[in-house]
């Protein structure tokens, strides 16, 4: 019975030496006879997986991660070291990502870096994919322009669930061509190509491409880093019949284009979707007299021309650029990182009559340095425009005094602007917060707009001496609309005016707790309807 027992044992430990298993991959091994990857999982009923997924544990994770939000990280090249066949990795490849996508998986990243033939090992991953929960898909650094036969690859995308792929930094280059036709009949809706080398792609041949997603369900087109300045006529309009809303073009050159085919290109957007518009980085001081006026007609509401230079142009052309903005229906502007300065004298004052845009960032444009009767007029002008939400400049106004500061916050108290971000010196906190604070609404203009009863509405104002000069706000009038009479009540909170608010340098380094409460924080004045019932409540 010994010599049986003896050779049982001899026995287990070459047939574990066979499995390239050590003695301590055996005693985790041994230590369960089913293992999971967290609660989620299902047991492991594959001795080849089950075996992977112990030495994963082992070695710290050295093959795939999962954070904690079920978010799985694949390191193929990790893999592709492990096993000397591509077939057997290939195969095994599909058991895994099958394992590993259970619910709650929501995105999926596979790390191809160092792996020259990634296609097969492409293909045995989307065609695991069907019948997961995966909706977020992104691939880094597979060299996706050297895999042969992509649209095969890719065609398995249509049996997933994918909404969201992510395939930047890729070398895509002419592969394009086969990659987007695959779209089709998939749930992608937001596609990620930036930095793919996409400006060596022949105009023509990318604008063919890219107009087949007019059978796609794109909404979001990310295309930045491409080098577009030669090729942007023929995209734009290719994006025709398209569903795309929000078009990425940052950082591609475009101000290398002649102005007049630029403005042409950007005008062919009235025939699209496009909503959210991105171009930063582009160096367009020189277009942006013949690129606004192309936004007419066009359905773009977010405009983002930051970091493009545009403290460098004319004074006279720049004002005369952006008050083609009037006749747009652009809301929300992003002017962040261009120099503006002094040349924000004659900016501001060109948005007069605009009733449309509502939203203004002039963050990073140093108007620290601007002179502060110069920028006192010309934040003034703006009680003639629409704009309710301001954010100007991240740090050049520390130097400033409080009361510099309180004196352009109040240049600003005749407009409809309520929310303010700002950077200045110590304690200019408590003035914008302050500032953001004071919402009251007229109590006549309530009464007679609204048609509200007048017993229904309770007003809370410590300062009652000037309703009428008190600012509206689009936010509360939608608020108040809604207001539905048969509720027993309406409270509107004011705060009194900036200059009654502190009154020593103790109170503005040390608000009371009482004054804490009353005022909203940076992230509470984001104008959404949650934030509002901070200060509208139905009594």
């Amino acid at each position: 019975m010994y010599f049986l027992l003896i050779l049982f044992l001899v026995f287990s430990g070459c047939t574990k030496v066979r499995l390239g298993i050590g003695a301590s991959d055996a005693m985790a091994l041994a230590s369960s006879s089913t293992t999971y990857l967290c609660k989620y999982q299902e047991k492991i009923d594959d001795p080849e997986l089950m075996q992977l997924v112990n030495e994963n544990k082992l070695k710290n994770n050295r093959y795939w991660t999962v954070e904690p939000n079920i978010d799985i990280h694949i390191h193929l090249h990790e893999l592709h070291n492990k096993y000397m066949y591509t077939f057997q990795l290939q195969n095994l490849l599909g058991r895994l990502v099958a394992y590993l996508c259970k619910e709650p998986c929501y995105t999926l990243t596979i790390d191809c870096r160092y792996v020259h033939s990634s296609g097969k090992y492409l293909y045995a991953i989307l065609a695991a994919l069907k019948g997961t929960t995966v909706r977020s898909l992104c691939l880094k650094r597979a060299n996706l322009g050297a895999v042969e036969a992509l649209g095969t690859v890719f065609s398995k995308l249509k049996y997933t669930k994918i909404e969201d792929l992510q395939l930047a930094n890729n070398k895509l280059e002419n592969n394009v061509a086969a990659l987007l036709p695959t779209l089709v009949c998939t749930a992608v809706h937001t596609l990620n190509l930036c930095n793919n080398n996409l400006g060596l792609v022949q105009a023509d041949l990318l604008g063919t491409a890219f107009s087949i997603l007019k059978y796609t369900k794109i909404k979001n087109l990310q295309l930045a880093n491409n080098k577009l300045a030669n090729n942007v006529a023929a995209l734009l309009p290719a994006l025709i019949g398209t569903a795309v809303h929000t078009l990425n073009l940052c950082n591609n050159d475009l101000g290398l284009v002649k102005t007049e085919p630029l403005g042409t290109a950007f005008s062919t957007l009235k025939h699209t979707k496009v909503e959210d518009l991105k171009l930063g980085g582009n160096k367009l001081a020189n277009s942006v007299a013949t690129l606004l006026p192309a936004f007419v007609g066009t359905s773009v509401r977010t405009l983002d021309l930051c970091d493009n230079d545009l403290g460098l142009v004319e004074a006279e052309t720049l004002g005369t650029a952006f008050s083609a903005l009037e006749h747009t229906e652009i809301e929300n502007l992003k002017l962040g990182c261009n120099k503006l300065e002094n040349n924000v004298a004659v900016l501001l004052p060109a948005l007069v009559g605009n009733t449309t845009l509502c939203c203004l960032d002039l963050d990073s444009n140093d108007l620290g340095s601007v002179e502060l009767p110069t920028l006192d007029k010309a934040f003034s002008s703006l009680q003639h425009t629409a704009i309710d939400s301001l954010s100007f400049d991240t740090g050049s106004f520390i130097s400033w005094d409080l009361s510099s500061m309180k004196q352009l916050l109040a240049a600003l108290r005749d407009t409809q602007i309520r929310n303010v971000f700002c950077l200045g010196p110590e304690g200019s906190r408590n003035l914008v917060e302050s500032f953001n604070s004071n919402i009251a609404y007229p109590h006549d203009t309530v009464y007679h707009e609204h048609g509200l009863q007048r017993a229904c509405i309770r007003t809370i104002m410590p300062n009652n001496s000037d309703l009428n000069a008190a600012r509206s706000n689009r936010q509360l009038k939608k608020t108040i609309k809604e207001y539905e009479s048969d509720k027993p009540g309406l409270d509107i909170i004011s705060m009194p005016p900036l200059d009654e608010v502190y009154t020593t340098d103790e109170d503005i380094e040390n608000p009371g707790e009482e004054e804490e409460e009353a005022y909203t924080t940076d992230e509470d004045t984001e104008n959404s309807d949650e934030d509002e019932e901070e200060y509208i409540r139905y009594g």
